[in-house]
Protein backbone atom coordinates (compact mmCIF):
# COMPACT_ATOMS: atom_id res chain seq x y z
CA UNK A 1 0.00 0.00 0.00
CA UNK A 2 1.69 3.46 -1.30
CA UNK A 3 1.93 6.07 -3.38
CA UNK A 4 4.87 7.75 -5.17
CA UNK A 5 6.71 9.09 -8.10
CA UNK A 6 10.40 7.94 -8.62
CA UNK A 7 13.09 7.85 -11.52
CA UNK A 8 14.69 4.70 -13.05
CA UNK A 9 17.45 4.58 -16.11
CA UNK A 10 17.93 1.59 -18.12
CA UNK A 11 20.33 1.73 -20.66
CA UNK A 12 21.73 -0.96 -23.43
CA UNK A 13 20.59 -3.36 -25.95
CA UNK A 14 16.52 -4.40 -25.54
CA UNK A 15 17.76 -8.30 -27.20
CA UNK A 16 20.41 -9.67 -27.89
CA UNK A 17 20.93 -10.13 -32.04
CA UNK A 18 21.86 -13.17 -34.13
CA UNK A 19 22.51 -11.89 -37.57
CA UNK A 20 24.21 -14.08 -39.22
CA UNK A 21 23.92 -17.16 -36.30
CA UNK A 22 23.49 -20.50 -37.65
CA UNK A 23 23.82 -22.41 -34.66
CA UNK A 24 20.48 -22.87 -32.63
CA UNK A 25 20.76 -21.31 -29.15
CA UNK A 26 19.33 -20.83 -25.88
CA UNK A 27 17.09 -17.27 -25.97
CA UNK A 28 19.36 -14.46 -24.08
CA UNK A 29 17.66 -12.82 -21.44
CA UNK A 30 16.62 -9.54 -21.90
CA UNK A 31 18.04 -7.96 -19.15
CA UNK A 32 21.60 -9.66 -19.68
CA UNK A 33 22.87 -6.60 -21.70
CA UNK A 34 20.81 -3.66 -19.73
CA UNK A 35 22.03 -1.76 -17.31
CA UNK A 36 20.58 0.74 -15.11
CA UNK A 37 18.80 1.54 -11.37
CA UNK A 38 14.99 1.99 -9.82
CA UNK A 39 13.60 2.02 -7.02
CA UNK A 40 10.02 1.85 -4.81
CA UNK A 41 8.73 2.44 -1.92
CA UNK A 42 5.48 1.81 0.30
CA UNK A 43 3.81 2.56 3.70
CA UNK A 44 2.27 -0.48 4.39
CA UNK A 45 2.85 -4.07 3.08
CA UNK A 46 1.17 -7.49 4.33
CA UNK A 47 3.30 -10.50 3.41
CA UNK A 48 2.96 -14.05 4.69
CA UNK A 49 0.68 -13.02 7.11
CA UNK A 50 2.91 -10.82 8.87
CA UNK A 51 2.55 -6.88 8.74
CA UNK A 52 5.77 -5.01 7.10
CA UNK A 53 6.43 -1.36 8.19
CA UNK A 54 7.18 1.07 5.98
CA UNK A 55 10.23 0.91 3.78
CA UNK A 56 11.60 1.15 -0.08
CA UNK A 57 13.43 -1.47 -2.23
CA UNK A 58 16.44 -0.24 -4.53
CA UNK A 59 18.02 -1.96 -7.33
CA UNK A 60 20.83 -2.14 -9.90
CA UNK A 61 20.97 -3.76 -12.85
CA UNK A 62 24.17 -4.60 -13.56
CA UNK A 63 25.19 -7.18 -17.28
CA UNK A 64 22.33 -9.49 -16.02
CA UNK A 65 22.70 -8.99 -12.02
CA UNK A 66 20.12 -6.97 -10.19
CA UNK A 67 21.37 -6.28 -6.62
CA UNK A 68 18.99 -4.92 -3.70
CA UNK A 69 20.38 -2.98 -1.59
CA UNK A 70 19.63 -4.27 1.79
CA UNK A 71 15.85 -4.13 2.63
CA UNK A 72 15.35 -3.29 6.37
CA UNK A 73 11.90 -2.73 7.95
CA UNK A 74 9.30 -3.01 11.02
CA UNK A 75 8.03 -6.87 10.89
CA UNK A 76 4.98 -8.60 12.53
CA UNK A 77 4.56 -5.65 14.93
CA UNK A 78 7.12 -5.98 17.54
CA UNK A 79 10.25 -7.23 15.24
CA UNK A 80 12.46 -6.88 12.48
CA UNK A 81 13.22 -7.54 8.83
CA UNK A 82 16.22 -7.58 6.93
CA UNK A 83 16.38 -9.14 3.18
CA UNK A 84 19.42 -8.44 1.32
CA UNK A 85 18.53 -10.25 -2.61
CA UNK A 86 19.92 -10.76 -5.74
CA UNK A 87 18.28 -11.51 -8.99
CA UNK A 88 20.41 -13.45 -11.72
CA UNK A 89 18.92 -13.07 -15.20
CA UNK A 90 20.68 -15.57 -17.91
CA UNK A 91 19.93 -17.99 -20.52
CA UNK A 92 20.33 -21.16 -18.62
CA UNK A 93 17.28 -19.65 -16.05
CA UNK A 94 16.67 -16.46 -13.80
CA UNK A 95 17.15 -16.79 -10.06
CA UNK A 96 16.52 -15.26 -6.95
CA UNK A 97 18.97 -15.54 -3.80
CA UNK A 98 19.81 -13.91 -0.27
CA UNK A 99 22.35 -13.57 1.46
CA UNK A 100 22.72 -15.56 4.71
CA UNK A 101 21.68 -13.95 8.10
CA UNK A 102 19.34 -13.35 10.35
CA UNK A 103 16.10 -12.48 8.23
CA UNK A 104 13.59 -11.99 11.25
CA UNK A 105 14.17 -10.81 14.36
CA UNK A 106 11.43 -12.05 16.82
CA UNK A 107 8.33 -10.75 14.90
CA UNK A 108 5.34 -11.54 16.67
CA UNK A 109 3.32 -14.71 16.36
CA UNK A 110 -0.14 -14.41 15.34
CA UNK A 111 -3.28 -16.40 13.97
CA UNK A 112 -3.12 -14.68 10.50
CA UNK A 113 0.60 -15.50 10.54
CA UNK A 114 -0.28 -19.26 11.68
CA UNK A 115 -3.17 -19.51 8.31
CA UNK A 116 0.39 -18.42 6.12
CA UNK A 117 3.60 -19.49 5.84
CA UNK A 118 3.98 -20.98 9.28
CA UNK A 119 1.73 -23.20 9.19
CA UNK A 120 3.46 -24.75 6.27
CA UNK A 121 6.81 -24.27 8.07
CA UNK A 122 5.49 -25.80 11.17
CA UNK A 123 1.65 -28.41 10.45
CA UNK A 124 1.81 -28.17 14.47
CA UNK A 125 1.00 -24.17 14.16
CA UNK A 126 -1.41 -24.21 11.55
CA UNK A 127 -4.47 -22.62 11.89
CA UNK A 128 -4.49 -21.63 15.11
CA UNK A 129 -6.56 -19.37 16.68
CA UNK A 130 -4.34 -18.44 19.83
CA UNK A 131 -0.99 -17.50 19.69
CA UNK A 132 1.73 -15.93 21.92
CA UNK A 133 5.45 -15.24 21.15
CA UNK A 134 7.86 -14.20 19.04
CA UNK A 135 9.81 -15.94 16.28
CA UNK A 136 13.42 -15.35 14.40
CA UNK A 137 14.58 -16.74 11.11
CA UNK A 138 18.31 -17.02 10.43
CA UNK A 139 18.90 -18.40 7.18
CA UNK A 140 21.72 -20.72 5.86
CA UNK A 141 21.38 -20.94 1.88
CA UNK A 142 18.67 -20.22 -0.48
CA UNK A 143 18.27 -20.12 -4.48
CA UNK A 144 15.06 -19.74 -5.86
CA UNK A 145 14.27 -19.94 -9.72
CA UNK A 146 11.59 -18.02 -11.20
CA UNK A 147 10.38 -19.97 -13.70
CA UNK A 148 9.91 -23.01 -11.65
CA UNK A 149 9.82 -21.87 -7.85
CA UNK A 150 8.94 -25.46 -6.63
CA UNK A 151 12.38 -26.71 -7.79
CA UNK A 152 14.07 -23.78 -5.43
CA UNK A 153 15.90 -24.64 -1.95
CA UNK A 154 16.26 -22.70 1.00
CA UNK A 155 17.70 -23.86 4.17
CA UNK A 156 18.06 -22.02 7.75
CA UNK A 157 17.15 -22.16 11.28
CA UNK A 158 13.38 -20.83 12.98
CA UNK A 159 13.60 -19.97 16.51
CA UNK A 160 10.56 -19.49 18.56
CA UNK A 161 10.42 -17.13 21.77
CA UNK A 162 8.18 -17.51 24.49
CA UNK A 163 5.29 -19.25 22.29
CA UNK A 164 2.31 -20.64 23.38
CA UNK A 165 -0.44 -21.77 20.91
CA UNK A 166 -3.69 -23.31 20.77
CA UNK A 167 -4.91 -26.29 19.06
CA UNK A 168 -5.29 -26.22 15.17
CA UNK A 169 -6.14 -29.03 13.21
CA UNK A 170 -3.09 -30.98 13.60
CA UNK A 171 -3.00 -30.77 17.48
CA UNK A 172 -6.64 -31.25 17.94
CA UNK A 173 -6.34 -34.53 16.44
CA UNK A 174 -3.40 -35.46 18.50
CA UNK A 175 -5.23 -33.65 21.61
CA UNK A 176 -8.48 -36.19 20.88
CA UNK A 177 -5.69 -39.41 20.82
CA UNK A 178 -4.73 -38.16 24.00
CA UNK A 179 -7.89 -37.81 25.66
CA UNK A 180 -6.99 -33.85 26.35
CA UNK A 181 -9.30 -31.08 25.47
CA UNK A 182 -8.94 -27.09 25.04
CA UNK A 183 -5.09 -27.92 25.08
CA UNK A 184 -2.31 -24.55 25.15
CA UNK A 185 1.08 -25.85 24.20
CA UNK A 186 4.07 -24.22 25.25
CA UNK A 187 7.60 -24.56 23.88
CA UNK A 188 8.64 -26.53 27.09
CA UNK A 189 8.80 -27.14 30.74
CA UNK A 190 10.43 -23.41 30.74
CA UNK A 191 9.52 -21.78 27.34
CA UNK A 192 13.55 -21.11 26.70
CA UNK A 193 13.78 -20.59 23.38
CA UNK A 194 13.57 -23.45 20.70
CA UNK A 195 15.66 -24.17 17.37
CA UNK A 196 13.93 -26.03 14.81
CA UNK A 197 15.65 -26.77 11.91
CA UNK A 198 13.87 -25.96 8.26
CA UNK A 199 14.62 -26.20 4.88
CA UNK A 200 12.65 -26.29 1.68
CA UNK A 201 13.58 -29.08 -1.41
CA UNK A 202 11.31 -30.31 -3.66
CA UNK A 203 8.24 -28.64 -2.96
CA UNK A 204 8.27 -29.32 0.32
CA UNK A 205 8.86 -27.75 3.62
CA UNK A 206 10.50 -30.05 6.27
CA UNK A 207 11.30 -29.15 9.90
CA UNK A 208 13.12 -31.42 12.69
CA UNK A 209 12.37 -31.91 16.61
CA UNK A 210 9.45 -29.21 17.49
CA UNK A 211 9.03 -29.60 20.42
CA UNK A 212 5.88 -28.66 22.77
CA UNK A 213 4.34 -29.02 26.11
CA UNK A 214 1.45 -29.24 28.38
CA UNK A 215 0.91 -29.78 32.25
CA UNK A 216 0.78 -33.49 31.39
CA UNK A 217 2.78 -34.25 28.25
CA UNK A 218 5.17 -33.50 25.86
CA UNK A 219 4.57 -33.80 21.80
CA UNK A 220 7.71 -33.63 19.07
CA UNK A 221 6.81 -33.32 15.68
CA UNK A 222 9.06 -33.76 12.28
CA UNK A 223 7.80 -33.90 8.76
CA UNK A 224 7.07 -31.75 6.16
CA UNK A 225 4.35 -29.80 3.78
CA UNK A 226 4.13 -29.75 0.50
CA UNK A 227 3.48 -26.36 -1.04
CA UNK A 228 -0.32 -27.82 -1.84
CA UNK A 229 -0.64 -28.23 1.98
CA UNK A 230 0.10 -32.18 2.17
CA UNK A 231 1.00 -33.17 5.37
CA UNK A 232 3.18 -36.15 5.78
CA UNK A 233 4.56 -35.62 9.29
CA UNK A 234 5.37 -37.79 12.57
CA UNK A 235 4.42 -37.24 16.38
CA UNK A 236 6.48 -38.05 19.13
CA UNK A 237 3.31 -38.27 21.77
CA UNK A 238 3.23 -40.41 24.92
CA UNK A 239 1.00 -43.57 24.75
CA UNK A 240 -2.33 -43.13 25.70
CA UNK A 241 -3.72 -44.74 28.59
CA UNK A 242 -6.78 -45.47 26.99
CA UNK A 243 -5.27 -47.12 24.17
CA UNK A 244 -4.05 -50.15 26.49
CA UNK A 245 -7.21 -49.71 29.18
CA UNK A 246 -7.43 -53.51 29.76
CA UNK A 247 -3.89 -54.43 30.57
CA UNK A 248 -3.60 -51.20 32.91
CA UNK A 249 -6.60 -52.31 34.74
CA UNK A 250 -5.63 -55.67 36.88
CA UNK A 251 -2.19 -55.11 36.56
CA UNK A 252 -0.26 -52.37 38.21
CA UNK A 253 2.95 -53.73 37.46
CA UNK A 254 2.36 -53.67 33.26
CA UNK A 255 0.69 -50.12 33.98
CA UNK A 256 3.73 -48.95 35.83
CA UNK A 257 6.75 -50.40 33.03
CA UNK A 258 4.06 -48.80 30.38
CA UNK A 259 4.24 -45.19 32.29
CA UNK A 260 5.93 -43.09 30.29
CA UNK A 261 6.65 -45.37 26.81
CA UNK A 262 6.50 -42.63 23.94
CA UNK A 263 5.02 -44.08 20.79
CA UNK A 264 5.37 -42.44 16.67
CA UNK A 265 2.55 -42.08 14.62
CA UNK A 266 2.60 -40.95 11.13
CA UNK A 267 0.11 -37.98 10.38
CA UNK A 268 -1.24 -37.90 6.59
CA UNK A 269 -3.65 -35.53 5.27
CA UNK A 270 -3.07 -31.82 5.10
CA UNK A 271 -2.57 -29.65 6.97
CA UNK A 272 -6.30 -28.33 7.69
CA UNK A 273 -7.71 -31.97 7.50
CA UNK A 274 -4.92 -33.98 9.38
CA UNK A 275 -5.27 -37.73 9.25
CA UNK A 276 -3.60 -39.79 11.79
CA UNK A 277 -2.68 -43.27 10.21
CA UNK A 278 -5.06 -45.70 12.61
CA UNK A 279 -3.49 -48.87 11.66
CA UNK A 280 0.00 -47.27 12.12
CA UNK A 281 -1.00 -46.13 15.55
CA UNK A 282 -2.33 -49.72 16.22
CA UNK A 283 1.11 -51.44 15.27
CA UNK A 284 2.85 -48.99 17.43
CA UNK A 285 0.80 -49.71 20.74
CA UNK A 286 1.06 -53.64 19.94
CA UNK A 287 4.59 -53.16 19.52
CA UNK A 288 5.67 -51.71 22.34
CA UNK A 289 3.05 -53.53 24.79
CA UNK A 290 4.66 -56.64 23.80
CA UNK A 291 8.19 -55.28 24.22
CA UNK A 292 6.72 -54.20 28.05
CA UNK A 293 5.08 -57.39 28.71
CA UNK A 294 8.12 -59.83 27.66
CA UNK A 295 10.52 -57.62 29.85
CA UNK A 296 7.79 -58.04 32.95
CA UNK A 297 8.09 -61.80 32.36
CA UNK A 298 12.03 -61.89 32.08
CA UNK A 299 12.07 -59.58 35.28
CA UNK A 300 9.44 -62.15 37.16
CA UNK A 301 11.06 -65.09 35.70
CA UNK A 302 14.59 -63.63 36.77
CA UNK A 303 13.11 -62.88 40.22
CA UNK A 304 12.22 -66.47 40.75
CA UNK A 305 15.35 -67.74 39.43
CA UNK A 306 17.30 -65.74 42.19
CA UNK A 307 15.18 -67.08 44.79
CA UNK A 308 15.82 -70.98 43.43
CA UNK A 309 19.61 -70.22 43.39
CA UNK A 310 19.65 -68.75 46.92
CA UNK A 311 21.82 -70.54 49.71
CA UNK A 312 19.80 -71.88 52.23
CA UNK A 313 20.68 -71.15 55.58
Amino acid sequence: NGKDTRDFRASGKLSAGTAGVSVVAKPASPFGDLNGNASLAWQSLKAYGFDVGQSQLSAKLDNGVMSIDPLEANFGETGKVRLEPTVRFAPTGNELTLAKGKIIDKAKLTPAACADALGYVLPAFARSTQTEGTISFDLEESRIPFANPESGTMKGKLTLHEVQIGPGPVIAEIATLLGAKNTTFSLNRDNKPQEVPIRFENGWVHHENLTLATKNFTLITSGAVSVNGDLNMIADMPLPENAVGGLLKNNPKIRDALAGKRIKVPIRGTINKPQLDPKAFQVAVKNITEEVMKDAGKNALGGFLDKLTQPKE
